[in-house]
């Protein structure tokens, strides 16, 4: 399977090219962003949502929602009601990515993306694209990706926790 990351990266970008030209340089502002047509991403099948900042979500596609829902629990008094929910991480390597993408108006490939639900948290991988205004101005970050195997979830929980042990003290 190392060759899955490589198949999912080559043919990511170029669907996702053809469904970004939809809404890139179409749009003045925020508001009018928000009214775009989206059925070009709902039709992919990768996690596709877009934000403004961190704790701004403002799309998530059919293959996002479903994701989601299969870890929404069935105990939620809400859950044949709501939407399953999540936010992403306010970690400073994640919005690192962030900076990148809105700074060189450039997609950026191969990053990792931590997704906290309601019962904890899953990374996903894909790719960071920005979302551009008439005046070539970076409106909205689109994140486009699959969920990460097992394996590796667990290999980043476990970097992840060595990364911030140094505040609790050593043991």
């Amino acid at each position: 399977m190392p060759n899955y990351d490589k198949l999912l990266q080559a043919s990511l970008p170029e669907v996702m090219d053809a469904a970004i030209e939809t809404i890139n340089f179409e749009h003045e502002d925020i508001d009018s962003l928000l009214e775009a047509n989206v059925a070009e991403f709902e039709s992919l099948n990768y996690c596709v949502f877009g934000y403004f900042n961190r704790k701004d979500v403002f799309y998530l596609n059919r293959t996002g929602r479903r994701l989601l829902e299969i870890y929404q629990s069935p105990f939620e008094p809400s859950r044949s009601v709501s939407k399953p929910t999540f936010s992403l991480s306010l970690n400073p390597f994640h919005a690192c990515d962030d900076r990148d993408v809105i700074e060189t108006c450039r997609p950026k490939h191969h990053v990792k993306e931590l997704i906290s639900l309601t019962w904890g948290d899953t990374w996903l991988r894909g790719s960071k694209y920005p979302i551009r205004s008439t005046a070539g101005l970076t409106l909205a970050i689109l994140f486009a990706g699959r969920e990460m195997l097992g394996s590796e979830q667990i290999q980043n929980a476990s970097f992840r926790h060595k990364a911030f042990q140094h505040q609790y003290g050593e043991n």
